[in-house]
């Protein structure tokens, strides 16, 4: 493996050459040639300079994480513990978009209690990192929506699961008293930091004029966007299995005459890359929790930080 990566990886965590070089046992001199040389090799600088030491400039950012996971997947690849336990080591998920971290609560259990030497990675991103990670094998196994993965046929995905997304206000929002039909326009709507899905993406630039920047709330935190809404006239969204629970209905109500496509659920793996057990075990374990297409929902777990907020 070519030293240079483990002298930018040591640089980016301490913040400085001169402690980097020391954490290496190497000179100073050394550190400062050997990023010198990757980045005139690369075509771009990894770190901004100054007095106080350096910071990773937003491309050195994704290369020192890339490092990083090549520097580990080698120890762990060197180290033998692949051969002793075939789950040990780190599984690296991404969760695209990171609203969907919910689904693995109740399936991550199970895999670490049945496999305790499993190391969790857990990664999120929009769109563009997203697919980037997946494709350069910067995770394992990708959990998001179906639109993310179809068309790309460098992946294997499966689906596990669907969404229904439903609209819900608190219990006394004045839409609520009136017969009159519903301007979802009228009220902002709570949304996750980005749209996924193109067709509910039209259906509400259609609603709110394109404009959804300005007239809507963007919050990936469900629990936190629900105290918005309590708080507020704001409009959340939901998936129909937590809307059904006496939990949820206790303290919000469904807005009829509004939904959103219903999306399915998949796993995603990069066909160029050997499936680690652990992935394998978490995609069987995904399959058998939310096997009937519809998502399981662990409400003690979902709505004790709802509760704490």
């Amino acid at each position: 493996m070519d030293s240079r990566l483990a002298h930018a990886v040591a640089v980016g965590r301490h913040g400085t050459i001169s402690r980097a070089a020391e954490a290496l046992h190497l000179s100073q001199s050394a550190v400062t040639k050997s990023i010198a040389d990757l980045e005139r090799q690369l075509g771009y600088q990894l770190f901004n300079r100054s007095v106080r030491g350096v910071t990773p400039t937003d491309a050195g950012r994704l290369f020192l994480e890339r490092a990083q996971r090549i520097i580990a997947d080698t120890a762990e690849l060197l180290g033998g513990q692949s051969i002793a336990d075939p789950y040990a080591g780190v599984l690296r998920i991404g969760v695209f978009p990171g609203t969907l971290e919910w689904i693995l609560m109740q399936p991550l259990q199970w895999l670490v209690s049945r496999h305790p030497s499993v190391r969790l990675d857990l990664v999120t991103g929009n769109k563009v990192q997203s697919l980037r990670m997946l494709e350069r094998g910067d995770v394992d196994i990708a959990i998001s929506i179906e639109p993310v993965f179809e068309g790309r046929a460098q992946l294997h995905y499966e689906r596990f699961g669907s969404l229904e997304p439903l609209a819900f206000v608190r219990r006394d929002h004045p839409v609520l008293n009136t017969a009159a039909p519903v301007n979802i326009a009228e009220y902002p709507l709570v949304l996750p930091t980005e749209v996924w899905e193109e067709q509910a993406l039209r259906q509400l630039e259609s609603s709110y004029g394109g404009d959804l920047d300005t007239q809507c709330h963007k919050i990936a935190n469900f629990p936190l966007a629900c105290k918005v809404v309590e708080a507020s006239d704001a409009i959340g969204l939901v998936d129909k299995g937590f809307a059904e629970t006496a939990y949820f209905r206790q303290r919000f109500s469904i807005l009829a005459g509004f939904q959103l496509p219903k999306r399915e659920v998949c796993w995603a793996v990069p066909k160029q890359w050997t499936v680690k057990p652990a992935a394998k075990a978490l995609m069987a374990i995904l399959s058998k929790v939310h096997g009937k297409h519809e998502m399981v929902f662990d409400i003690e777990d979902r709505a004790a930080p709802h509760e704490r907020q």
